[in-house]
């Protein structure tokens, strides 16, 4: 048996004002997680994570590609 349950979401920008930039970002929203990312796109550089992690459940060589050049695209290399 189940029940739905309604939560208050807020924007990552929203969470970022509130809390400030994390040092490291673990990411695990099950299907969400490049929406999270691309979230930062809007910050400067400096103002991102050092670190950043995501749950791929990418099968196909070029999802993961695209996962790959998202963090490219805002500066991560490693």
């Amino acid at each position: 048996k189940s029940r739905s349950i309604e939560v208050e979401t807020l924007d990552p920008k929203e969470i970022y004002n509130l809390y400030g930039i994390p040092h490291f970002m673990k990411i695990d929203i099950e299907g969400s997680d490049l929406d999270v990312l691309e979230s930062i796109n809007n910050l400067e550089f400096k103002d991102r994570p050092k670190y950043i992690s995501i749950e791929s459940t990418k099968t196909s060589w070029s999802l993961l590609l695209k996962e790959f050049d998202i963090f490219t695209k805002l500066g991560y290399s490693k």
